[in-house]
Formats: C-alpha cells, structure tokens, sequence
C-alpha cells in the first residue's frame, strides 16, 4: 500500500485544541481527494501526523501534489504562529539478503 504523512506541530498546543484548529480541517481537504482511501490521525500534546493510505494504481507523487494543495487550503485558517504542517510520501522498502 502506498501512503502519504502529513505532519505538523504547535508548540504549547493541547490534543483538542490541535484537532479542533488544524487537524480537522486538513482532515476535511485530504479525506475529499479522488485516491485517498483511508486516513489514520495520530494527535499528542503540540504534534499531530495523518497517514493517508493511497489507492492502488495512483501516482503517490501526483497524489502527493494534490494533498499539499489540500493542506495549504486549511493553512488560511491555521495560527499565524503554527509550523506549516509538511507533506511527505512514505518510501517502503525492504532489504534483499
């Protein structure tokens, strides 16, 4: 499975506020993407990081343009004072013996 991360950190923040001020709305964008399947959301204490889980078969470097379009949309809204949230596609690999 191909999967994309999206992360980002506010210091000082607390898990409902960091929801309720970016993740949920980045959430919103990316969930709506033609491609995105699923999401899982990690959210701790001025951090947060959304696995977006890509369709088989997508490019996850196209898909990868897409979401950070998506995440600059919720950047209006964002605190001034918030690390811009960062986009980065999930290499796997395995170790051949």
């Amino acid at each position: 499975m191909d999967m994309i991360s999206v992360s980002g950190s506010y210091s000082g923040a607390s898990v409902d506020i960091l929801d309720k001020m970016a993740v949920t709305e980045i959430e919103d964008n990316v969930k709506s993407l033609e491609g995105v399947i699923e999401t899982t959301t990690v959210i701790s204490p001025g951090k947060f990081s959304i696995i977006l889980e890509i369709q088989k078969g997508k490019d996850r470097y196209a898909m990868s343009d897409k979401i950070k379009d998506a995440v600059s949309l919720a950047n209006k809204n964002l605190p001034s004072d918030m690390d811009e949230p960062t986009v980065t596609v999930i290499e796997r690999s395995r170790d051949l013996i």
